[in-house]
């Protein structure tokens, strides 16, 4: 059996995919993995090049993969397991990002897996330097900037004083409102601008507790490094608590 990996959105988005066909290839033993990746969406996000650890599957399939069969029934309904198994073939194309999807899997097949996601990243143990990072992130997940910006003052309110903010619009920083008030809070913000998504995971690391709204890459950087997390998604924490099991 042979099992084919469609990829696709961001970086967290991606981390998602792979761990569940690791964790699918630990339980069944499959003994070799294909992958493709989609950017067709708004973002035109591209493969993260640390993920180009499979080969890119035969042309016809690769063409059934494009049909994307899993998502469609999906999205109908009628079967929400995020895979498909046609001939000698499984199909993978979903988020994969709810705890439904890991119920069939052993503790130590997670565990395992976990490891496997640190070494193909490179993930090295660090000891945290600084208590609290905040990862707002702005930009797609609201409307229009008004609603940015009020987002980013409610959250400020809410924030430790003394700690970090990380943030995918560092430019409403400079809002004066708003630098007066991390100036009061002794907050200080760390540039991440053209960062490549790998590496600010890594910038991540250097903390012991990691709060966000909801962000994937945030989630992975907690997860990776062990650092506690904290975000307003149930679904993320679930899956934080899942996976994070000894």
């Amino acid at each position: 059996m042979y099992l084919v990996l469609r990829s696709f959105g961001g970086f967290g988005n991606q981390l998602f995919q792979y761990f569940f066909c690791l964790n699918l290839q630990q339980k069944y033993k499959y003994r070799e993995v294909y992958s493709t990746h989609d950017s067709n969406y708004e973002h035109n996000f591209k493969i993260n090049e640390s993920l180009l650890i499979y080969k890119e599957p035969p042309k016809h399939i690769k063409f059934i993969s494009d049909l994307r069969l899993p998502m469609i029934l999906s999205r109908i309904g009628l079967y929400k397991k995020g895979y498909v198994k046609l001939g000698k073939y499984i199909f993978l194309d979903s988020y994969f990002q709810d705890k439904d999807f890991y119920s069939s899997f052993r503790k130590s097949d997670i565990r395992h897996s976990l490891e496997q996601m640190r070494n193909i990243l490179g993930i090295q143990k660090k000891e945290a330097r600084f208590e609290d990072v905040y990862h707002i992130r702005l930009g797609d997940f609201f409307s229009s900037e008004k609603d940015e910006i009020d987002f980013l003052k409610s959250t400020l309110k809410k924030m430790k004083p003394n700690s970090h903010i990380i943030t995918n619009r560092q430019d409403l920083l400079g809002i004066k409102n708003i630098k007066e008030k991390m100036e009061i809070m002794d907050l200080d913000f760390l540039d991440t601008d053209g960062l490549d998504p790998k590496d600010l995971i890594e910038r991540f690391s250097v903390f012991l507790n990691i709060h966000s709204n909801n962000s994937t890459l945030a989630f992975w950087a907690a997860l990776l490094y062990g650092r506690n997390f904290d975000a307003e998604s149930s679904k993320l924490l679930e899956l934080q608590s899942i996976f994070s099991q000894k």
